[in-house]
């Protein structure tokens, strides 16, 4: 191994062995390879999703060094004040565990992703404030995956710029096996693939992108997005997003769907609300791949046709009980799961019909801050609040 070397201003990089790249990250983990083409840098981005490296910087540089590994290929940006990192994509992370840092997506299941609730103040703009506020609750929970750009967090309310902006607020808070990823719904490939590299760019170590509306679409696009994608992606099977609790048509084929969920830089595929046809699909996915379910309501049902894992607006407020209910459902403990999951669905029976307001009602409940809809969408009525209340009370998930 190299001996370190620094200095005021100066580089720190160290290496096992001579056939390393050098790399350039600043305390964000952006990074470019200035000097060699493009080319080369997508063929050195793939091996270097697949390598652990040494690193030797600042406390948090592990997981900045993370964040620049997954999507270096991306950034287009040179900073003369930012650590040198020599790196050996050779290396197998199954043979060097001591030292190295680890990606931040966790490895294991189950895996619980939130579409955070976006935080407003009473001016009508984002407040970062409180959503730092809440990212504190939420980090003490069993939270790994956070979602920025979705319908429960008032996606087509917000501007790209704020989802950039709150991507960097969550990508701040967050440490060890946690993630942030972006939210796209676009058709076009060459707006996804912009989107994506912002994502990525601001923190985001993953992008959700939800299937193109039209079964002739599908083949082009993601042949296209996938292997340009500067990170992961989770697809996500929702083609009527608005519908909170409800299936829209399906994107395509089962077959066709577990075929896409199956290839090259995809992390996994989220179900939409229609679990007989879901059940057709999970055949066709690659058993590598995260299978995840989308609804609070139905955690133990998805785990009947092979759900590892959710997405769901009710990981916002009771995400220990997701949790529970996965490990219960995936150890096949069905009989002992139900009780908590009948919990689970009489909540959401009262919250659910108020969309973003319901959830966000009851996070102000929990001490969520910050948790007005964006306008013209009005809050929960009182009276609804009330009900919640006391079925959040009944149900133990309030308790002061």
């Amino acid at each position: 191994m190299v001996s370190p070397e620094s200095g005021e201003g100066s580089a720190v990089s160290f290496a096992r062995d001579p056939n390393c790249v050098a790399l350039r990250s600043d305390r964000r983990g952006r990074a470019e390879l200035p000097t060699l083409d493009s080319t080369t840098r997508k063929s050195l981005a793939r091996q270097a999703t697949r390598a652990v490296p040494e690193f030797l910087a600042t406390p948090d540089s592990s997981r900045s060094f993370v964040r620049l590994l997954t999507r270096f290929d991306a950034y287009h940006r040179y900073d003369p004040a930012s650590t040198v990192v020599l790196f050996a994509p050779s290396i197998d992370p199954a043979e060097d565990s001591e030292g190295t840092a680890t990606m931040p997506i966790p490895a294991s299941d189950p895996i619980i992703n939130v579409p955070i609730a976006t935080p407003f103040d009473d001016q009508d703009c984002v407040d970062h404030e409180a959503l730092v506020h809440n990212m504190e609750l939420w980090m003490k929970t069993p939270l790994a995956g956070f979602l920025v750009g979705s319908q429960t967090g008032e996606e087509w309310f917000l501007s790209e710029e704020e989802k950039l902006q709150i991507t960097r607020t969550v990508a701040d808070c967050l440490e060890g096996n946690r993630f942030v990823m972006g939210g796209i719904d676009c058709p076009s490939i060459t707006e996804t693939l912009r989107r994506a590299e912002a994502f990525a760019e601001a923190g985001a170590e993953m992008v959700r992108i939800r299937f193109p509306r039209g079964e002739h679409l599908i083949d082009d696009y993601f042949s296209e997005v996938l292997p340009r994608c500067p990170v992961p992606v989770l697809l996500m099977h929702q083609c009527d997003p608005a519908r909170f609790g409800m299936a829209g048509q399906p994107a395509a084929s089962p077959e066709v769907l577990g075929r896409i969920a199956s290839m090259d830089n995809v992390f996994g595929y989220v179900t939409d609300h229609d679990l007989r046809f879901e059940a057709r699909v999970h055949p066709h996915v690659r058993s590598d791949r995260r299978f995840w379910i989308c609804n609070g309501s139905l955690i133990v049902q998805g785990t009947l046709i092979g759900c590892n894992g959710t997405t769901t607006a009710f990981s916002n407020v009771w995400p220990a009980a997701l949790d529970e209910l996965l490990r219960l459902g995936m150890a096949g403990k069905f009989e002992e799961a139900m009780p908590l999951q009948r919990k689970l669905q009489k909540i959401d029976s009262v919250m659910l019909p108020w969309l973003a307001a319901g959830v966000k009602a009851a996070l102000k409940l929990l001490g969520f801050q910050g948790m007005i809809p964006r306008r013209p969408t009005q809050p929960m009525p009182t009276d609804a609040v009330a009900e919640l209340e006391t079925v959040m009370r009944e149900t133990g998930l309030l308790t002061d």
